[in-house]
């Protein structure tokens, strides 16, 4: 068990890091805590390569644990969660724990587990899920340490294949099982999977949306270029309580937006995903804030320059991602 001043360093690092307003210096605190966390981890180097499950691309440890050094993605997270803890707390009147649950979080837990310092145990408890069995180790010893072993429980496998126990029903799902413009992985399916069963509970990311723009990669990508040059077509697709309660089980394909086809394009345009992560109310990932959010590239239909409208659908069986088709009306 971790020795109390050393918790106590924890402890501090989570007040600092959520009450820093300067976004420079909350990241370097941010990443002496993940540094602090990492270190308790004790987690063994391998050299898994992803695999893809019938959720899509699944990360190994290693890159998992690496995104822990998303500093602005990590802090806002656990600021968001730190928020949405604490306002349930307040709103409940049956005196019962908070209780998160949180697919695909990886050896380190990084984005809920270090808030558990800041909780009791009649205050918050955590539902860990991971694909790898050499994660759920890593959490384990982490909580261990910590001496925080009853305030979680972990299960291994896919988290489509989860089915939540009628005595742990979530009061909030905490899910990054994501890349840009939602592609490969399958954040979309998993958390579609989890609210259904859990309809009450709060999704931290609330909402992504996803929009299509033509741009200059000349601007675009030119990180001295303040003025971008870009023709916004708008949100092809947006993935939100709302959207995922009234999927189709049964069906892979989710509905998205129609755009139309500007009348001219110039020659050196090219279209480009951009990816949007409403955290919270007040807390959001913005466009290159985070590699989440960082524009990609998007291949349409050949034949859209010949199309009125583009129709886009979002596929969240194997190999996620979005669909379009041209149509000529």
């Amino acid at each position: 068990m971790l020795e109390a001043p050393n918790k106590r360093v924890l402890v501090d690092l989570i007040h600092l890091m959520l009450e820093e307003k300067n976004d420079g210096r909350a990241d370097q605190i941010c990443l002496e805590l993940v540094q602090f966390w990492i270190g308790l981890a004790g987690l063994e180097a391998n050299h898994e390569v992803p695999r893809y499950s019938q959720s899509g691309l699944v990360l190994s440890p290693d890159m998992a644990g690496n995104c822990a050094f998303g500093l602005t993605r990590t802090r806002r997270y656990l600021t968001a969660v730190y928020q949405s803890v604490s306002a349930l707390l307040r709103d409940q009147s049956d005196n019962l724990p908070v209780r998160v649950l949180y697919p695909g979080c990886g050896p380190y837990g990084i984005l809920v587990l270090p808030l558990l310092v800041l909780f009791s145990a009649k205050q918050l408890i955590v539902d860990m899920i991971d694909y790898h069995a050499a994660s759920i180790r890593s959490l384990k010893q982490i909580m261990h340490i910590l001496g925080l072993d009853d305030r979680i429980q972990c299960a291994e496998g896919d988290a489509l294949d989860y089915q939540i126990p009628n005595t742990q029903m979530p009061d909030l799902i905490v899910s990054e099982l994501l890349l840009p413009g939602l592609e490969k992985e399958g954040h979309v399916a998993i958390n579609e999977h989890l609210l259904k069963q859990a309809p009450e509970a709060i999704l931290i990311p609330e909402k992504i949306d996803i929009s299509l723009c033509f741009v200059d990669p000349e601007t675009e990508f030119n990180q001295h270029e303040s003025m971008k040059n870009r023709l916004c077509l708008g949100l092809v697709f947006s993935m939100n309580r709302n959207s995922l309660l009234a999927a189709d089980s049964n069906s892979d394909l989710m509905e998205g937006r129609i755009v139309n086809v500007p009348e001219y394009l110039e020659p050196k345009w090219i279209p480009c995903l951009f990816t949007h992560i409403q955290l919270c109310e007040g807390l959001a990932l913005k466009e290159y804030e985070n590699g989440l959010t960082t524009p990609i590239v998007y291949a349409l239909p050949k034949s859209f320059h010949k199309a009125n409208t583009l129709v886009f659908s979002y596929n969240k069986g194997f190999m996620p991602g979005l669909l379009c088709s041209a149509v000529l009306s």
